[in-house]
């Protein structure tokens, strides 16, 4: 995966959006891993954790939105 900065065109909020490319969930462990993140960090809320936005897919991707945070970590 990689992060890139969005930017929401509606409100011009700003987020890390990890991009997975759907190539890579070859294996039913890969999807199985990557359903149980989106899972668990849509129930996380710590001010210490990266804040979970939404996440949505194409047809060749999955995009999970962040919170995007300052120092580039």
């Amino acid at each position: 995966a990689k992060v890139f900065v969005m930017r929401e065109a509606a409100s011009g909020a700003a987020f890390a959006a990890k991009v997975v490319p759907k190539e890579t969930l070859v294996r039913e462990r890969q999807l199985a891993k990557l359903k149980n993140e989106i899972r668990i960090h849509r129930r996380l809320a710590h001010p210490h954790v990266v804040r979970f936005e939404r996440f949505f897919e194409d047809r060749l991707n999955v995009y999970i939105l962040l919170e995007l945070c300052n120092h580039h970590t």
